[in-house]
């Protein structure tokens, strides 16, 4: 009995070997910021992975090297559908935005979303960081398949992201019908 409990622990604890990342020769673990954004049909969740905020962060070499938060050390965002049984991890969006004139290749970005437009659809706000006046931040819209993979996307201008809510937005019109 006394096994299948300490099995069960180690399979069930999320905190038993917290995840740790080295800072100038010192261990330490990183904190998890969880998110989750509904939309009417499905959700988008991110988990953010970061060092705890007291340290400084010119010190951090290496992670995910966000030009705004050094101590971000990995972000990933996933499709979540319960009713469907569909959880999905999305790629970097910037990576699916290459021609995009405000993405900077050599730059990671912070995704988050921010609106559902139609029943399948996202618009996120992409964060780059650094101190710049075109690549700092991009906006994009995201139309998903059923099964919860990206079926088409969109980089808007701020205008075009500025016009977009959850129940209007030109810029979701337009590419769903592309």
């Amino acid at each position: 009995m006394k096994y299948l409990i300490l099995i069960s622990l180690l399979f069930f604890s999320q905190n038993i070997f917290p995840e740790t990342f080295v800072v100038d020769g010192k261990e330490y673990v990183l904190e998890e910021k969880k998110s989750s954004f509904k939309c009417p049909n499905f959700n988008i969740e991110s988990l953010e992975k970061r060092l705890p905020s007291f340290l400084n962060g010119n010190l951090v070499r290496g992670g995910l090297g966000h030009l705004g938060d050094f101590k971000i050390i990995s972000h990933k965002i996933t499709y979540s559908n319960s009713s469907e049984s569909i959880s999905r991890r999305l790629p970097k969006l910037e990576g699916l935005l290459s021609s995009y004139e405000r993405i900077d290749s050599s730059r990671p970005y912070i995704s988050k979303p921010t609106a559902c437009p139609g029943k399948d659809g996202v618009l996120f706000e992409m964060w780059g960081g650094g101190n710049c006046s075109t690549v700092c931040e991009a906006w994009a819209l995201v139309i998903f398949s059923n099964d919860g993979s990206i079926k088409k996307i969109k980089g808007l201008s701020y205008d075009e992201y500025d016009n977009c809510s959850n129940y209007k937005c030109p810029a979701y019109n337009k590419l769903k019908n592309m």
